[in-house]
């Protein structure tokens, strides 16, 4: 099964795709893609169960930009090993475009088991929250 419970219960992903119309590598890309977003832009104690599910305020973190940079990147390292199964050896690192209306850029590359490398480019906007772009996955976009 290439898809979360969230999107089989929905039966789309987050853009409105059917999740029928998707099979394998590409629907366990969306789906991973999908689940970062969701996952970014939560915030500790948020779920009564799950704590440190998400990340922490970061209004915080921005004030001690750029000295900041290191902490958040490896804050949202340890996030995704700790609730994203599907992406394996994480690297998590800034990136600087100038023209991007962004705080802060990460992009996070991770392996797919049966399903090569991906990446995903991260987008910290001033009001704390995240935007997940895909990247290359093996030189392919979805």
């Amino acid at each position: 099964m290439s898809a979360a419970l969230f999107e089989i219960i929905h039966g789309r992903f987050a853009d409105g795709t059917p999740v029928a119309s998707l099979e394998g590598r590409e629907a366990r890309l969306r789906s991973i893609h999908d689940h970062l977003q969701r996952l970014l832009n939560a915030r500790y104690d948020v779920l009564e169960h799950l704590p440190e599910h998400g990340l922490p305020d970061l209004p915080s973190l921005y004030d001690a930009l750029p000295y900041s940079i290191d902490t958040l990147a490896r804050l949202v390292r340890e996030t995704i090993v700790r609730f994203e199964p599907r992406l394996q050896h994480i690297q998590v690192t800034a990136r600087r475009e100038s023209s991007t209306d962004c705080v802060v850029q990460l992009e996070v590359t991770g392996v797919v088991p049966e399903g090569g490398v991906a990446r995903f480019r991260t987008y910290f906007q001033s009001d704390g929250g995240a935007d997940i772009k895909a990247g290359a996955a093996n030189a392919r976009v979805f």
